[in-house]
């Protein structure tokens, strides 16, 4: 997202800041889908760690979608 403000501030190209923004939001998307999982497995593995209470604690926190949203299945899960 900052290289779609760069473009602006700099190209000042239409074409071009669409396509940073529409590059960055899927990079960050990608960030969050590899990253949330593995953040939900370090903290369930902390010791009295409720899982239902760390999911409507992250809920809260706009960290993750609620459980059964369509978005909940971007996540990749980890493979250990």
């Amino acid at each position: 997202m900052i290289g779609g403000i760069l473009g602006m501030l700099v190209v000042r190209n239409l074409i071009v800041v669409v396509v940073s923004l529409f590059l960055g939001f899927i990079a960050g998307w990608m960030w969050w889908s590899y990253e949330v999982p593995r953040w939900r497995k370090w903290a369930l593995e902390q010791p009295g760690v409720n899982p239902d209470e760390l999911q409507a604690a992250a809920e809260v926190a706009l960290l993750v979608w609620p459980k059964g949203r369509f978005f909940e299945i971007t996540e990749i899960k980890p493979t250990r």
